[in-house]
């Protein structure tokens, strides 16, 4: 059985953005482009990232709509998350 089948649509926009990030750290998409590849509808999205953002998780870049920033908290936790995952693989070979 699969970490994945465990986790939030909260965790799965958290994740996004954390693969989304540019060199600066930040992840520049829209809300529609993190509904259309996780197969959420946009209000969804937007509540999670209200969520996220009200719980320390993400910042706004204040400048520009559609660039996030991921918290130390939220980096901890998919780095917790991320390394779960790899060790589920190293089970599944044995």
């Amino acid at each position: 059985m699969s970490i994945n089948r465990f986790t939030t649509d909260d965790f799965r926009v958290l994740a996004y953005l954390y693969d989304m990030r540019a060199p600066d750290g930040k992840a520049y998409v829209t809300q529609q482009e993190v509904a259309d590849y996780l197969q959420l509808n946009r209000a969804t999205i937007n509540k999670i990232i209200g969520e996220l953002k009200s719980e320390g998780y993400i910042q706004l870049d204040g400048t520009h709509n559609g660039r996030y920033i991921l918290t130390k908290q939220a980096l901890s936790v998919i780095r917790v998350f991320k390394t779960i995952k790899q060790d589920e693989r190293c089970c599944a070979d044995e």
